[in-house]
């Protein structure tokens, strides 16, 4: 079952199932590489809903998860992390 980005706990690898939001946002989001049925690894999150740090291969992204955007992803099976 989909779970909302901002929830997966650090060090875990997930595949993103949607990118959801306003327009503009969300099209930032998947011009960053956060499409559906990309692999990342959740590296770092800042305390209090800051910014989550993603690797999608060897490039980081710093994301700002609000209400404005919802990154829904699944456990990924075939981690090898």
């Amino acid at each position: 079952m989909p779970q909302d980005l901002q929830h997966v706990p650090v060090d875990h690898t997930v595949k993103i199932v949607s990118v959801e939001g306003e327009d503009a946002a969300a099209m930032r989001v998947r011009e960053l590489g956060l499409t559906y049925g990309t692999v990342c690894k959740i590296v770092r999150k800042a305390p209090f809903g800051g910014p989550v740090e993603v690797a999608v291969g060897q490039t980081h992204i710093g994301i700002r998860l609000n209400n404005v955007v919802r990154i829904l992803v699944e456990p990924y099976a075939n981690a090898t992390s």
